[in-house]
């Protein structure tokens, strides 16, 4: 990923030794795919998603070469219904899946193609920031939500745009001195702040955020934050 993407960082932190949050990242016929999941659970429950769809993300952009974002996603939640039809029982079927951003960069033509499934995708131009949001429903998650095919945002990059990909673990962290959580308008804030620093000082302005709001409070969720400039 640094050689791909040298300005870029990763905070990781889960909550338990394994984690139901992951990144993954290819090069395919010259394009950067790189990916923020956020699966159901945490530990084990979590850790096994993450190596389900790790390994459904390889075959379809490794394998099947697909690298549109949207498709993607088309293809990893049939990959993942079709899994949980095969070796899990319809009541872990009906609860289960995962929410995720994805991004394919085309870095020679400045373009970036995004798709998500309930998670978003922030760009930070000129001191503003603007939202992308996926779909409103997850990868998998059973038959209780109405899904159509996902759908993919074609964005033009300029120079000193910044990307933010993640999780809802920090966001939804409990701390502070009253003990609430961080909220989307607090972390959306902190990212504005920390955007004018050096990439080599965005990821330990995070750490240090989150671990002064969390205190002595428990961490709650495993954190996932990509970032990167292109």
């Amino acid at each position: 990923i640094s050689n791909a993407l040298p300005n870029s960082f990763i905070f990781f932190k889960p909550r338990d030794v394994v984690s139901g949050d992951f990144y993954w990242f290819s090069e395919q016929n010259g394009l950067i795919i790189i990916v923020a999941a956020d699966c159901t659970g945490h530990g084990v429950p979590g850790a096994l998603m993450s190596m389900i769809g790790t390994s459904l993300l390889s075959e379809i952009v490794n394998h099947r070469g697909i690298t549109n974002p949207s498709e993607i996603l088309d293809n990893l939640d049939s990959g993942i219904q079709k899994a949980f039809k095969k070796y899990l029982s319809e009541e872990i079927e009906n609860k289960d899946g995962m929410d995720i951003s994805i991004c394919t960069i085309d870095k020679p033509n400045n373009k970036l193609s995004y798709a998500g499934a309930f998670r978003p995708l922030i760009k930070i131009r000129n001191g503003a920031i603007e939202e992308y949001q996926g779909n409103r429903f997850p990868i998998g998650g059973g038959s209780s939500y109405k899904k159509t095919t996902f759908t993919t945002h074609e964005i033009t990059i300029d120079k000193g745009d910044f990307f933010y990909m993640f999780s809802d673990g920090f966001p939804d962290q409990f701390g502070g001195d009253k003990g609430k959580k961080y909220m989307n308008k607090r972390f959306k804030d902190l990212l504005l702040t920390i955007n004018q620093q050096p990439t080599s000082s965005k990821l330990k302005l995070l750490e240090k955020a989150f671990t002064d709001w969390k205190g002595e409070i428990e961490q709650l969720d495993d954190i996932l934050i990509v970032g990167f400039e292109i």
